[in-house]
């Protein structure tokens, strides 16, 4: 199981989790009664623009997350989810989920909960049964980590998130989520995806991430696609008579045939190289 960021057995069965607490503030709190109003009724009004009718309870016309705390347990099961609500009150709401750890394995952080096969969420009271219990789990999962060093991160994003590197030599790149993102952006988190020019290629994994104070993972490069003469990579020079042929409409131009130099001023390729290409296009 993982708790934020560590690792532990239950049960013999390897599990992770995701767990927060947060304290429910009491909307009625300070708050004066309101006084009967003896005015004559007004018409009825909806925020729903489908609504004509006024039939809809207020809390149907909210966007998602604006209405009251919904305390519920999720379970997957072989063909799809179980769920059951209820209303609880408490004054700390807990969201729990539990993921087996295979099935997690190399997803991205944003797809996550899409794995999970238990997601509770709850209001707690103080000083109950379930409270303490709540407790007691925190505390043992906190003696885990009691040698592990201690690291401040500051809630100003710009001194503790991530800033976009500039853009790898001979390519670009794109933000997971983010399709307007350019670099020198500072971000809490980010995910890139590196696209190369024509005529390069990415060596190793074409994606890096960052997930707090500008800790990235190794930038990928974009390296010139490499020739092989009998399963051995060409050196330079090793053959001479090689010729590439580049669309000039493309920035950067584009290889789209290859050829063999046959003197100075004529080279031998394809016909398929010019019938494949509109009239007019440019050749380098």
């Amino acid at each position: 199981m993982m708790v934020g960021g560590g690792r532990f057995d239950l049960d013999e069965s390897v599990a992770a989790a995701d767990i927060n607490i947060t304290k429910v503030e009491n909307p009625n709190q300070n708050k004066k009664p309101s006084t009967p109003s003896s005015a004559a009724p007004k018409k009825m009004e909806t925020k729903n623009p489908f609504d004509v009718f006024g039939i809809f309870p207020e809390e149907a016309h909210k966007p998602d997350g604006m209405g009251p705390l919904e305390s519920s347990i999720t379970s997957r099961v072989p063909n799809g989810t179980t769920k059951r609500a209820c209303t609880l009150n408490g004054d700390y709401f807990l969201e729990l989920r539990v993921y087996n750890t295979a099935d997690i394995s190399g997803v991205l952080i944003q797809k996550r909960w899409k794995k999970a096969f238990v997601t509770l969420r709850a209001q707690i009271v103080d000083e109950s049964d379930e409270w303490e219990a709540l407790q007691t789990f925190i505390k043992k999962i906190s003696a885990l980590f009691k040698d592990a060093d201690v690291k401040f991160y500051s809630n100003d994003t710009k001194s503790n998130g991530c800033t976009l590197p500039p853009y790898p030599a001979h390519g670009t790149y794109t933000v997971h989520d983010r399709p307007e993102a350019v670099p020198g952006q500072t971000y809490g988190l980010a995910i890139i995806t590196i696209t190369c020019d024509p005529g390069y290629e990415v060596l190793g994994n074409n994606a890096t991430y960052c997930f707090s104070n500008n800790n990235w993972q190794p930038m990928p490069r974009c390296t010139r696609e490499e020739l092989i003469i009998n399963g051995t990579k060409a050196a330079h020079g090793d053959l001479p008579w090689h010729a590439a042929i580049y669309d000039k409409s493309y920035t950067p131009f584009m290889q789209v045939c290859g050829g063999s130099l046959v003197s100075t001023k004529r080279r031998i390729a394809s016909g398929l190289t010019a019938n494949s290409q509109p009239p007019g296009t440019q050749w380098l």
